[in-house]
């Protein structure tokens, strides 16, 4: 018998599709806009409450530069996710893996553990497809 001097690869990878709630989704929107964005942003625009999902919005301006102009809405926090669970973006998820398990719908609405500085970088990689600030 040859001894294996390569670490062995015990590793599976598979693929998973999921679809994180309206609720989710519109939670982390109202966290970032009330709490994670404002160090790099000023809000212009902002429309949430008693609205359907594809109808929230916030248009934000880039505090050093009010020209740059951006939208934020439901499917930037849907983008932001799916880049950061596919390590697209590169993001530390934590000891918890907060993030990553509110992207795949591990953890319930009642039971998910994020912050404003997640929700901000949800936000980020929604919107530039990489963290700029931070």
């Amino acid at each position: 018998m040859s001894e294996n001097t390569e670490a062995e690869d015990k590793s599976i990878t598979f693929e998973l599709t999921v679809t994180p709630s309206d609720k989710i989704l519109q939670d982390i929107f109202h966290t970032a806009l009330e709490g994670g964005i404002g160090y790099w942003s000023t809000c212009s625009e902002y429309k949430w409450e008693n609205l359907a999902p594809s109808e929230v919005y916030a248009v934000v301006h880039d505090s050093e530069d009010e020209d740059k102009e951006y939208r934020i809405t439901i499917e930037t926090i849907r983008q932001g996710l799916r880049k950061i669970v596919s390590d697209e973006v590169k993001y530390n998820l934590g000891e918890d893996g907060a993030v990553q398990q509110l992207a795949i719908g591990i953890l319930t609405e009642e039971d998910y553990d994020y912050d404003a500085g997640d929700a901000d970088n949800i936000v980020q990689a929604g919107l530039f497809g990489e963290l700029v600030y931070g």
